[in-house]
């Protein structure tokens, strides 16, 4: 069962159960799908949904997944943050042949990697869209500031990207991107400081318990 974490009075916020996999699935690609190609899903589709459900099963117990329901609670949000093993190969490895982490990483053992995957939100959120943006990712990255030291990889559709740093997240690219999922996805970085002050800026958004108008 979903674990409830939060009611905003325009959705609800909860970390998902292992039970609603599949349904993350379903709404990621559908949602890149929609906002990228018109709602004109690929051949390939049904596959990539399966495909992303045996993803999430296998990082389960090492993610948290946040979403956002709406009244009908339909996902209309989603998010996932993973404190890497240093062992799983990760999506971003296998889509942009990345061989080890740990040779893009700061050398210094101490550092916490973390890989943050299948940010998406819904069309249908409507003016709360930006709002609902910042709230999934607070709810991501809050776990990165229990460490000193932390860097977080992801792999980024190149519009996200733009907003992100226009939020002033110091995210960097790691190389050319790829197509996936029917849009141009990049593979970046950011560092605990690269994403402090976005955090500091907005983290009173996750004690207010209505925050529709912040």
């Amino acid at each position: 069962m979903d674990r409830f974490i939060k009611d905003t009075g325009a959705y609800t916020i909860w970390q998902l159960s292992d039970n609603n996999l599949y349904e993350l699935a379903e709404f990621v690609v559908w949602e890149n799908y929609k906002h990228h190609t018109n709602g004109q899903m690929s051949t390939t589709s049904i596959s990539e949904i399966a495909c992303i459900h045996q993803e999430e099963m296998k990082y389960f117990n090492r993610s948290r997944i946040f979403v956002a329901r709406n009244a009908e609670n339909k996902i209309i949000g989603t998010i996932r943050l993973m404190h890497w093993d240093g062992y799983e190969m990760l999506p971003i490895q296998t889509l942009f042949n990345i061989r080890s982490l740990t040779d893009i990483s700061p050398s210094d053992s101490n550092t916490a990697i973390w890989h943050i995957g299948r940010f998406a939100v819904s069309t249908d959120a409507g003016h709360n869209g930006i709002l609902l943006f910042k709230l999934l990712l607070l709810y991501a990255i809050a776990p990165m500031f229990e460490f000193d030291k932390g860097i977080v990889f992801a792999e980024c559709d190149s519009r996200l990207l733009r907003t992100m740093r226009l939020m002033g997240i110091e995210a960097e690219s790691l190389g050319r991107g790829i197509e996936y999922l029917g849009s141009e996805t990049i593979p970046i970085y950011a560092t605990l400081n690269g994403i402090g002050g976005f955090f500091k800026k907005n983290r009173s958004l996750l004690s207010n318990p209505f925050c529709l108008s912040a």
